[in-house]
C-alpha cells in the first residue's frame, strides 16, 4: 500500500528540468570596452575623470529587472540592427542632471529629489543617446558589427518595452565611482534571445586570445589618420642634356622634350601611380591607369 504524500513533497518527475541559462561569459570584454567608451564619453562633457568598471552580465527576467528600477528612469531605447529586438541604455536621472549641470559650467553636485526630468534633461539625454551610438558600435566591434540606432528616450519605467515580462534578458552594468558622481550605475539590457546569434557570447574559449583593444579609440585614430593631406606631384617629362648645352642656355632657348604615354604620380616622394594626361572640366588632369604593387588603398 503506498504511502500518503506528505506535506510540502511534490511528485517525482522523470523529465529533466531544463536548466537555467548559465550567462554569457564574453559579455565581459564587451563590458570593458563599454566602460572605456561610457568613460571617455563623461570625460567629454564634464570636468570629472571618474572610475568606470564593468560589473558581471546577470540574466533574468524583464519582470525582475524592472521590479529593481525605480519609478523615474532616464533610458534610451536602440535598435541594434542586424540584431533582432532592441537594447535600453538606462541612466539614473540625477547622474543626467549632474552631467546637465557639469555640461553649463558647474560642478555637478546636485541634489535631485524631483519626479520627473525638465526638458532641458530630457534634451541632454537624448544628446547623450546620439553620442553612445559610437560608443556601443566600438564595444561590440570585435563580436558584431552593429548598427545601432536612437529609437527614443522613456522617463518613466512602467512605459519600457524592450521584451515580454517573462523573457530573459542580459543587463551589463558599469558603475561610476569618483566625485561627483559617488556610485552611479548606468545598465545597458539586451534581449536574451537577441544575443544568441553572436558567436562567442556564451562560450569565449573559441575566441582567439587577442590582446584588449580600446575600439573607439582606434577608430578615432584611424579617421584622424585618414584626414592627413599628402603632396601629389607628377612629372611630365625628364630630358638629359650635356654640360656644355647647359652652360650656353640664355633666355628664349628652347629645350625640346617628348611627353610620355604613361606620366608617374608620387606621393611624399614614393610612386603611387602611373597616369594618362588630359582634361576634365576645362583642366589638365591625369587618368590613373595603373597603381604600383603594394600600394595602399582605403575602400
Amino acid at each position: 500500500m503506498a504511502k500518503p504524500a506528505t506535506e510540502g513533497s511534490r511528485p517525482a518527475s522523470l523529465v529533466r528540468e531544463a536548466k537555467a541559462p548559465q550567462g554569457h561569459p564574453g559579455m565581459a570584454r564587451v563590458g570593458e570596452r563599454m566602460a572605456r567608451g561610457v568613460r571617455m564619453l563623461i570625460t567629454n562633457v564634464s570636468p570629472a575623470f571618474p572610475t568606470v568598471a564593468a560589473q558581471p552580465a546577470r540574466i533574468m527576467t524583464f519582470r525582475e529587472w524592472r521590479a529593481e528600477q525605480a519609478p523615474l528612469t532616464a533610458a534610451c531605447r536602440f535598435g541594434i540592427a542586424p540584431l533582432k529586438g532592441a537594447a535600453l541604455a538606462v541612466i539614473p536621472p540625477k547622474l543626467v542632471a549632474q552631467l546637465v549641470d557639469c555640461f553649463y559650467g558647474g560642478a555637478g553636485e546636485v541634489a535631485f529629489d524631483r519626479g520627473e526630468l525638465s526638458k532641458g534633461e530630457q534634451r541632454f539625454l537624448e544628446r547623450m543617446g546620439e553620442m553612445l551610438i559610437e560608443v556601443i558600435t566600438a564595444a561590440w566591434a570585435d563580436n558584431c558589427q552593429l548598427t545601432p540606432s536612437l529609437l527614443g528616450i522613456e522617463t518613466e519605467t512602467a512605459h519600457l518595452s524592450l521584451v515580454k515580462d517573462d523573457e530573459l534578458v542580459v543587463v551589463q552594468a558599469l558603475t561610476l565611482t569618483g566625485a561627483p558622481f559617488g556610485n552611479a550605475v548606468i545598465e545597458f539590457v539586451y534581449g536574451e534571445a537577441s544575443l544568441r546569434p553572436v558567436k562567442g557570447l556564451s562560450d569565449p574559449s573559441g575566441q582567439e586570445e587577442t590582446p584588449s583593444v580600446d575600439v573607439l579609440w582606434r577608430n578615432r585614430v584611424q579617421d584622424a589618420v585618414l584626414q592627413v593631406r599628402l603632396p601629389v606631384r607628377t612629372i611630365f617629362a625628364r630630358t638629359e642634356l650635356p654640360l656644355t648645352r647647359l652652360l650656353s642656355l640664355k633666355a628664349g632657348d628652347t629645350i625640346p622634350i617628348c611627353l610620355p604615354t604613361r606620366v608617374p604620380v608620387t606621393i611624399g616622394g614614393r610612386n603611387f601611380a602611373e597616369g594618362t594626361v588630359g582634361e576634365s572640366n576645362g583642366r589638365a588632369s591625369i587618368r590613373i591607369e595603373k597603381l604600383e604593387e603594394g600600394t595602399f588603398v582605403h575602400d
